[in-house]
């Protein structure tokens, strides 16, 4: 690859496999695969296609569709400020650069296809990243922290989120016997019963989290028998809660998350376009759906249950916690206009983060983004705007643009960007000069450079992209 690369130019993501994925031709990650991975991608109907990653992280590593043996990574490093822009590198303006000694994309961008529970986890804030990647580096890949944010694909996504409000915790714990028994610390009950405070749920939580693997078998058993008689009354009449002992007890049998994700956590539902926020040391474990992911650039995680006894890290985990009690509203995270999008076709999801933005673009080339449309030889007016011929004058400041039918214009961003195709067929290329087109069809990944204003043309019928960009 010469040092002179385009601006915007095509990218080969990485695949996960991991087991909770969802299998074969039924995973948005094996249909996406021959668009993102490889084009001589060959389904096999018993893998599980969890994850596409499209980054620069050790552990999946994008590379170049052009030239496969070429990392991103490797670009980067032959020129952090080509890549990652001067406000992330060198700095400007008087002020330092945000990552002044990273070669990496400061996020990964994710798509996930989910067919049962994730481990019960938590990511690590920047200080414990630090420690834990210094005390062990094989299992802890790099010291970085990994706040996260999840945008539905499809209606129907479930997740469960942060603790639940203290209330709730408390009506589990006086109405699922089977739940205490499994706590078995009367004292840590009694005290958070009266208590609610963020020290007494870490004592419970944290019990239960550690107890012995034959007194979890014994109380799930029995919590199991008790609901096949008697349904949601076996848990206070909350059906949510029943029905997710079952399921997850099905997922992963006898397991102390079947006791500690439906009665601690906030189970969430998203539809298509909804997202939520999930910040460092905050638990979770995602359910099932297709997602867009995104986080800071780290691999690090804490996981407690839904895994093996021996790839747990409860200790650490239970220490780690912010054991704040949120109801699930909380944790939305709304779209907005993205203020760099020249049509209005693009929405933002905009964390509490210097590392990341996810952006998404519709396209429809039957759809016009003025209030007024453009025909040829009309003219006619609404508030503020004008048309002519085929194309659209803003009454102020007298700026004339193009009709952007079934297109998007992005100004550049100040760090880098990465989108991906997830509907339609579209041709991207840099705006401003004679650049050539770069095609990209459904799972298509690009590469945008800092600064770089880029178009997005769908050609034919309605398109979608999702992106990520360090905008700021």
């Amino acid at each position: 690859m010469s040092t002179e690369t385009p601006a915007v130019f095509r990218l080969k993501a990485s695949m996960q496999t991991y087991e909770w994925g969802k299998k074969g031709s039924s995973s948005l990650v094996s249909q996406l695969a021959r668009g993102a991975v490889r084009e001589d991608f060959e389904l096999e109907e018993e893998t599980s296609y969890a994850e596409l990653w499209m980054g620069t992280h050790q552990n999946g590593p994008a590379h170049l569709w052009s030239e496969p043996e070429t990392s991103l990574a490797g670009l980067i490093t032959s020129s952090p400020q080509s890549y990652l822009g001067a406000k992330l590198t060198t700095g400007q303006f008087n002020e330092p650069g945000k990552f002044p000694h990273s070669t990496q994309v400061p996020f990964i961008f994710k798509i996930l296809s989910i067919a049962k529970a994730l481990p019960l986890q938590a990511h690590p804030d920047k200080a414990l990243a630090e420690d834990l990647h210094a005390k062990d580096s094989l299992q802890f890949v790099d010291d970085n922290h990994k706040p996260e944010i999840a945008v539905a694909l499809k209606d129907g996504f479930r997740g469960f989120v942060g603790f639940k409000e203290m209330d709730n915790i408390v009506e589990s714990l006086q109405s699922v016997p089977e739940l205490a028994e499994a706590i078995d610390n009367e004292d840590a009950i009694r005290r958070f019963l009266q208590e609610k405070s963020k020290e007494s749920l870490k004592d419970v939580f944290s019990a239960l989290l550690s107890a012995k693997e034959d007194l979890v078998k014994r109380c799930v058993g029995r919590l199991i028998e008790r609901i096949d008689r008697q349904g949601a009354n076996a848990v206070g009449g909350d059906e949510s809660a029943s029905t997710l002992v079952r399921t997850l007890n099905d997922q992963y049998p006898s397991d102390v998350g079947v006791l500690a994700a439906p009665f601690f956590m906030n189970l969430v539902t998203l539809n298509r376009g909804e997202a939520i926020y999930i910040g460092a040391d905050e638990v979770h474990a995602y359910l099932e759906g297709d997602i867009i992911e995104c986080m800071a650039v780290s691999d690090n995680v804490l996981n407690a249950a839904f895994v093996p006894p021996d790839s747990r890290n409860t200790s650490t985990f239970v220490n780690s916690l912010t054991y704040t009690s949120r109801p699930p509203s909380h944790w939305s995270l709304p779209q907005t206009p993205y203020k760099l999008s020249r049509t209005g076709q693009t929405t933002a999801y905009d964390p509490p983060l210097e590392e990341f933005t996810v952006l998404h673009t519709q396209l429809s080339q039957s759809r016009a983004n003025f209030t007024a449309s453009a025909t040829k030889d009309a003219s006619m007016s609404t508030t503020g705007i004008v048309s002519k011929g085929d194309f659209l004058t803003l009454d102020q400041g007298a700026q004339t643009v193009k009709d952007w039918n079934g297109k998007e214009v992005l100004r550049g961003a100040a760090g880098p960007t990465i989108g991906i195709v997830t509907r339609g067929m579209v041709e991207c290329r840099e705006e401003g000069g004679d650049f050539a087109t770069v095609p990209l069809g459904f799972g298509g990944v690009v590469f945008v450079k800092p600064g770089t204003e880029v178009s997005v043309q769908a050609v034919q019928g309605e398109a979608e992209m999702w992106w990520a960009t360090c905008a700021e």
